[in-house]
């Protein structure tokens, strides 16, 4: 956890490096909140509106005012919003997704965990999380039920 956007930027030089290592060795990776958000390929830092509209509250900002979308890590084929239930970051996950083109998201509540593995995602713990994709004239939003796992497309 910490500071998203300053994450973002200190890890921006050594992604490549640090995606080939943890790939190399088959390590893991765990992400706590701004961990989680940066472990995507493109990585929402923060922001509160879209386009001047609010879209999650002003607190959960991260001090920037637009939906801000920057190039993640690279570990995860989706981006990722936390504290979703806790601080009302869905909207700006479905803002992204909508704005940035982005091909998938996840929000995801405090206390819970994602863990891909595999080409498989799986949610436990005891939040929830929503998976937010596009479609031809909307936004598709589906809950992902604790103790299962779904197919990363």
């Amino acid at each position: 956890g910490g500071p998203t956007p300053a994450y973002a930027d200190a890890l921006a030089p050594a992604a490549s490096a640090l995606r080939h290592w943890l790939r190399a060795g088959s390590r893991p990776y765990a992400g706590f909140s701004a961990g989680a958000v940066v472990a995507a390929e493109r990585a929402i830092v923060g922001g509160w509106r879209s386009a001047g509209t609010p879209v999650c509250p002003q607190d959960a900002s991260e001090d920037l005012d637009e939906v801000t979308v920057v190039t993640g890590i690279g570990l995860l084929p989706f981006a990722v919003d936390v504290h979703a239930a806790q601080w009302g970051t869905i909207g700006r996950l479905m803002a992204a997704v909508s704005l940035a083109r982005l091909r998938h998201g996840l929000a995801i509540d405090e206390d819970t965990l994602i863990t891909v593995e595999e080409g498989q995602l799986t949610v436990s713990g005891t939040g929830q999380a929503h998976l937010v994709t596009p479609t031809a004239r909307a936004l598709s939003v589906e809950r992902l039920r604790t103790g299962r796992s779904y197919s990363l497309w």
